[in-house]
């Protein structure tokens, strides 16, 4: 399973837009990910329900910084984060840190190795829940196949190179599932835009020239459209204006999947220099 993205590689000289998986399987966090050659934006929402789609926080951070063995970058959090029925809960986010600090005591040579590890130790940890009761059952729509319980997306530098990957734990009638992972080095003079949270919206504001969300169709979207480098400013201004726009009342009533989107947005800029934090959590 991934993401929507639109990527333009100068070398390729065209640009290509992917849309998959179908809405239906679509988590409802957002997170925008976007490569320039100066560097990353990393973005997400702050919204967070429980399971019965009750609002618990509009300040959840889902975006989480790793920096081991000279290797810098981040990770969000999508689908299920926290997990409430228990007195003591499962939170997903303190589980994902906990396999981070374990696999900073290794080394891996690859980004696609390393993404692999952590989807198999979060496995596990989901795994320890449900035998503790901790976790008793994930929720279920009543569909028949696997069901996505929580997506990790990683952005930034391992070895020096560049690089996106993921991971994504599902279940399959309360079983879960081994972890599927995607992983891809980036060319340093590529442009790479990477969005989870509503396609529509996504169609709208990149695609089309539709007043719906006019307001929000930064520079940055502009300069998406017609294959211009856009700056890591134009980026952060791209990835609030995307949530923004799912979270609005448009957004809301164009796509049943922007009412689990909203909250205070938090973005991270991640480059050869360091991780810097443009707006906190």
């Amino acid at each position: 399973m991934r993401a929507p993205f639109y990527e333009h590689d100068p070398f390729l000289g065209e640009g290509s837009v992917i849309s998959y998986p179908p809405e239906a399987h679509m988590p409802g966090t957002a997170v925008v990910r976007l490569y320039t050659g100066d560097g990353f934006i990393i973005a997400a929402d702050g919204l967070r329900r429980d399971l019965s789609g009750a609002e618990v926080s509009n300040r959840q951070q889902k975006i989480f910084k790793i920096g081991v063995a000279g290797n810098l970058f981040a990770y969000a959090l999508t689908g299920t984060t926290y997990v409430a029925q228990s007195e003591l809960g499962f939170d997903v986010s303190l589980e994902a840190a906990n396999v981070a600090a374990t696999l900073s005591l290794k080394g891996y040579d690859s980004p696609d190795r390393y993404t692999e590890q952590f989807g198999r130790l979060l496995r596990a940890s989901f795994r320890r829940g449900q035998k503790d009761r901790r976790i008793r059952e994930f929720s279920d729509p009543g569909t028949s196949g696997e069901q996505e319980i929580v997506r990790l997306l990683f952005a930034g530098y391992y070895g020096g190179r560049p690089f996106m990957s993921g991971t994504t734990l599902c279940h399959k009638d309360q079983v879960i599932q081994f972890p599927t992972r995607e992983s891809r080095i980036l060319s340093p003079l590529s442009t790479r835009l990477e969005l989870s949270g509503s396609e529509k919206v996504r169609d709208l504001l990149l695609s089309t020239d539709d007043d719906t969300f006019a307001g929000y169709r930064t520079a940055g979207w502009i300069k998406m459209r017609i294959h211009v480098p856009l700056s890591l400013a134009e980026g952060a201004d791209l990835a609030r204006a995307y949530i923004a726009a799912c979270a609005s009342p448009k957004g809301r009533t164009l796509d049943v999947q922007c009412a689990a989107i909203g909250g205070r947005v938090h973005v991270a800029e991640i480059t050869p220099a360091g991780f810097t934090w443009i707006d906190p959590p």
